[in-house]
């Protein structure tokens, strides 16, 4: 090996180990020295491997499931790594099922943006993903209408909330008054007797 090339080995080599050293993340050390889980079909392709259409949206179902066990810190670096690399038709529906997670800094209006650039573009690698694209809009789209009546519901119990203390209130400060006006109404009683005892 030529004194450039053994150089370039340890700058290299010098590199992933500081990545490694201040990360600490299992999904890096993962993608960096293990096998992909679920590798795009561009790099199956690049391998020389054959991916029919339905085997990429497997493999992709088979991805959003991996999601869902990912702890957030492996999420972010996920989305971090996903959003620099070059974005195809595959790459855009593996960013938005990272986005379109609850977990971490998820962000459906951006996860429904790639999607929908997924279903306007007429590539056939994008049209072959329109079907998982369009159920994952449909998903993202019942998702954000939940948790809109959700917290509609929640504004709702506390203004009940509010609106009950303030009866409790009202109704103790009558009770006071009452209280107040019944031992006037004593008092007056009481003074007039002793007043004719006297006499």
């Amino acid at each position: 090996m030529s004194a450039d090339g053994s150089m370039r080995a340890t700058l290299v080599g010098g590199t992933l180990i500081l990545l490694l050293g201040l990360g600490g993340c299992a999904e890096l050390q993962h993608r960096l020295f293990g096998p992909a889980i679920c590798p795009p079909a561009a790099a199956m392709k690049a391998a020389g491997a054959e991916v029919p259409a339905v085997d990429v949206s497997e493999s992709l179902l088979r991805y959003h499931q991996q999601l869902q066990d990912l702890p957030i810190q492996d999420l972010e670096w996920e989305r971090v790594i996903l959003a620099a690399e070059p974005l195809d038709p595959e790459g855009r529906v593996r960013l938005a099922m990272v986005l379109g997670q609850p977990r971490g800094s998820g962000n459906l209006d951006k996860a429904m943006t790639m999607l929908n650039a997924v279903l306007k573009s007429d590539r056939p690698a994008a049209v072959s993903l329109h079907p998982l694209a369009r159920l994952l809009v449909s998903h993202y789209l019942e998702y954000q209408e939940n948790a809109a009546a959700m917290d509609k519901f929640a504004q709702e119990i506390i203004r009940l909330n509010q609106q009950i203390k303030a009866e409790q209130l009202r109704a103790e400060t009558l009770q006071q008054k009452i209280d107040a006006l019944a031992n006037i109404e004593h008092t007056l009683t009481v003074y007039p007797a002793a007043a004719g005892k006297r006499k």
